[in-house]
């Protein structure tokens, strides 16, 4: 095993992050579906990722959902119900349970 990336590779994993970043779909697309956009396997486009964010792509996805739920809930600018749908939850108890995992506490005390 090693730890090297070719530098088409590192393109493709960070390409295929922005496109699904600025089309609205990083939050709801699965990490198998982010790697076929990749062209790779999910084997590679996992390894690749660590190599390139320092995280799996499920933690980086996670981490990126909690930081939006975070600023969308200190500005009150969505509900909860629209947070969780927005993110690809099935309900809000879903997101809420996720959201207490990862922050502490729940989406109502965060406001």
């Amino acid at each position: 095993k090693t730890n090297k990336l070719s530098l088409t590779d590192t393109l493709r994993i960070q390409r295929t992050i922005e496109n699904a970043s600025e089309n609205n779909t990083l939050f709801t697309v699965n990490i198998s579906e982010l790697a076929s956009r990749a062209n790779m396997s999910g084997t590679k486009f996992n390894e690749g990722f660590k190599l390139i964010y320092d995280s799996s792509p499920k933690k980086y996805l996670m981490m990126m959902k909690m930081n939006f739920a975070r600023k969308v809930l200190r500005n009150r600018e969505l509900s909860i119900a629209e947070i969780s749908d927005y993110l690809g939850y099935s309900d809000a108890s879903k997101f809420s349970r996720a959201f207490k995992d990862w922050v502490g506490v729940s989406p109502r005390e965060y406001c």
